[in-house]
């Protein structure tokens, strides 16, 4: 059997967080926990200093609500 070797190059790592495939990734992620917690949520994707990033969040009254009584962020993200 063949060994594997590899070699972390920090330059390749920062521009593939930089890529739009991992924003496209990302964007998608958070499409489906915002779909998994329901009517009212929703989701704002933006590149930051060294990586792209997103949030869930409610958007709607009921949404926050429902959020605060139920955790269902953190039930849609697959935790508790």
């Amino acid at each position: 059997m063949s060994r594997v070797r590899y070699k972390h190059r920090k330059e390749s790592h920062g521009e593939l967080l930089n890529s739009t495939v991992v924003g496209a990734l990302v964007s998608r992620k958070a499409g489906e926990v915002a779909a998994r917690a329901g009517r009212g949520y929703t989701t704002s994707t933006r590149m930051g200093k060294t990586r792209y990033r997103a949030i869930v969040y409610p958007d709607t009254w009921r949404a926050k609500i429902d959020n605060a009584r139920h955790n269902t962020l953190v039930k849609a993200l697959g935790g508790g």
